[in-house]
């Protein structure tokens, strides 16, 4: 009995094992320096713009979300262009 097992088991580990091989993934940390502790509050304020605006038809609150987005979207890229990469 025992036996038959480990045979079953040792055809199915094959089978098994050239069906799926294992592959190593090699993760890269892309720290991102530019992105502040402002920049994230900011991104999380125009969330909660959205999520007024989307369900809202006043003109005043889409233009303050259109100028908020235009703004932070201006800071972003002053942000990202005033870091140094060093490689």
């Amino acid at each position: 009995m025992n036996l038959s097992f480990n045979n079953f088991l040792n055809t199915y580990l094959k089978i098994f094992y050239s069906s799926f091989p294992i592959k190593k993934i090699h993760y890269t940390s892309h720290t991102k320096t530019w992105l502040t502790q402002g920049i994230k509050i900011s991104c999380i304020n125009k969330r909660k713009f959205f999520l007024i605006f989307r369900n809202n038809n006043n003109h005043e609150i889409k233009n303050h979300y259109k100028k908020y987005c235009i703004v932070l979207a201006d800071v972003i890229k002053l942000a990202k262009n005033s870091t140094i990469t060093i490689y």
